[in-house]
């Protein structure tokens, strides 16, 4: 349910995340709201 999208490990203790997943993870949290609850 609305879970953030995994890690990308980079090494060492260096992560980032796809810019493509967060931005649907995102669009997704407001297409929630705009329904009446928070995804």
């Amino acid at each position: 349910k609305g879970e953030f999208p995994p890690q990308v490990s980079l090494g060492g203790k260096n992560v980032a995340w796809l810019h493509s997943e967060v931005t649907a993870w995102m669009a997704g949290r407001i297409a929630g709201r705009k329904r009446g609850y928070d995804a």
